[in-house]
């Protein structure tokens, strides 16, 4: 269904023919251009070295008479653009409107470049620099004299700033070229269209933001009125619920630029349009499209829900709104520095560490004798006298080698500390050792043998009291064995 067919089933019967001539009109203006020269547009004009055999720049531009058919039906007030195709319709000619303000700008900014070299560089809104030109035309001296006017639409400083270059190139005697009736007379043109199309384009938007707001105010909230609408027009407010949310970075992509090289983000469809992915940095776009995706998918069934009420309400919009926007600005916030955390401050408390002799005892067998010290010292240009350990390893012995220069260290005896701690059980053996030592030499062994010739006495006599084998072999043997015994004591 076109655009005409829906204006007419929403006007009265009355004014049928009237504006059926009148949408048939516009559709062919739009169509074939308004003589037949609209085949090229501005860009093919930057090409061309002279502009002497173009009559006129306004056919040039095939989207104008189009964009001026939509706005004339909007500006009605009998008519209901409450359904998507017409939605569609505005999203299509605000998007070429879009290119081709950028046309008309390139083309006037070569053209003009040879009066006023300096302008492009100060002025970067196409629109304010279109309004200049259109003031100034190829009188740049004139600057001083029309600031009242410049002032209504550029700021103090953007005004400052052409006075300046406009005195430097008249001090300098370089006004610029003076470009010829015909050339300056299409440039002014030109600026007139930037001008329309921008008049135009705003309008589409006003249109746009009332109409998207009323059907979808939470997706309204979250990525502005353009790119709703923009969604709304390929799927409706009902298709947009049955989408998910990883399929709507595809809509709106160019699918003839799918061959070329892509330095960035893949799909730059409708939502890489809106302010919440343009306003952070290109590495982090994909991951901000990915977070209104999500939202975008809810507030899509928030809203088709509450379509019947007469109540619209955008606060969910705006709560994901400013979420979003707060997670993108924390994933941007430089990493935090790690602070130096500063020692404690001391506090002046009593040693809770242990005390008492048995204390004070383990503690000096534990410190460093004096034969420690030393072997820790060195004497200054002697070699150190070394030796082996158990393990192998080379120790220096520092100044308790007997090399050493002090000698006294050598007689230095260990501290009564660090000798081995005998307990009260092993002192009462070693003095009953002592106490039994104190008897010669020959008593003691003259003591202890007899003792073991008793007890193999006493043992052979119980063998002969049970009966055993008394025989005289057995008691010579036992006999002699005594009497051997006997002479080696004495003998000793």
């Amino acid at each position: 269904m076109s655009l005409a067919d829906q204006l007419l089933s929403d006007i009265s019967d009355g004014s049928d023919e009237e504006i059926d001539g009148e949408e048939n009109g516009i559709e062919n203006l739009a169509l074939n251009g308004s003589s037949g020269v609209a085949q090229h547009d501005f860009d093919y004009l930057i090409t061309i070295t002279s502009l002497s055999d173009i009559k006129s720049v306004r056919p040039y531009c095939p989207v104008l008479p189009r964009l001026e058919a939509i706005v004339s039906l909007l500006n009605r007030n009998d008519v209901r653009p409450d359904n998507d195709s017409l939605l569609s319709d505005t999203n299509g000619v605000l998007d070429k409107a879009r290119d081709s303000i950028t046309s008309v700008y390139n083309f006037i900014k070569v053209n003009y470049k040879p009066v006023w070299q300096d302008l492009d560089g100060l002025i970067r809104n196409p629109v304010n620099f279109a309004r200049i030109i259109s003031i100034v035309r190829d009188d740049v001296t004139n600057v001083q004299n029309i600031t009242d006017q410049l002032g209504d639409f550029l700021k103090k400083d953007e005004i400052l700033g052409l006075t300046m270059s406009a005195s430097v190139m008249r001090q300098a005697d370089e006004s610029g070229i003076k470009l010829s009736g015909h050339h300056i007379d299409l440039v002014v043109e030109a600026c007139g269209i930037l001008l329309e199309l921008d008049a135009g384009r705003s309008k589409i938007r006003s249109f746009l933001s009332k109409q998207a707001y009323n059907l979808a105010p939470n997706i309204t909230a979250i990525v502005g009125p353009e790119v709703c609408a923009q969604l709304l027009a390929v799927y409706g407010l009902e298709g947009l619920c049955k989408t998910p949310a990883c399929n709507l970075p595809s809509l709106g992509v160019n699918n003839s630029a799918v061959g070329e090289l892509h330095s960035g983000i893949k799909n730059q469809g409708y939502l890489y349009r809106c302010d919440l992915v343009q306003s952070v940095p290109e590495e982090y776009r994909k991951q901000a499209m990915r977070q209104i995706s999500a939202k975008v998918a809810l507030a899509s069934r928030i809203d088709y829900s509450t379509r019947i009420s007469d109540t619209k309400d955008d606060l969910f919009g705006n709560k994901w709104h400013d979420e979003i926007a707060s997670k993108l600005e924390k994933l941007q916030a430089p990493p935090e520095n790690q602070r130096i955390k500063p020692l404690p401050k001391p506090v002046d408390q009593k040693s809770t560490k242990r005390g008492g002799r048995r204390f004070r005892k383990q503690k000096e067998r534990m410190q460093m004798s004096e034969i420690e010290k030393a072997q820790n010292r060195m004497v200054f240009g002697e070699r150190e006298e070394t030796r082996m350990d158990a393990s192998g390893e080379e120790i220096g012995l520092g100044m308790a080698g007997k090399f050493s220069s002090g000698g006294s260290y050598r007689s230095l005896n260990v501290s009564e500390a660090h000798k081995p701690q005998v307990t009260k059980e092993m002192a009462k053996k070693l003095s009953s050792f002592e106490a039994s030592n104190r008897i010669g030499g020959q008593g003691s062994n003259l003591s202890r043998l007899l003792h073991q010739d008793e007890r193999v006495n006493r043992y052979k006599r119980k063998e002969i009291s049970e009966g055993s084998s008394t025989d005289w072999l057995t008691t010579h043997t036992v006999k002699s064995d005594q009497d051997r015994k006997v002479k080696r004591i004495k003998r000793i």
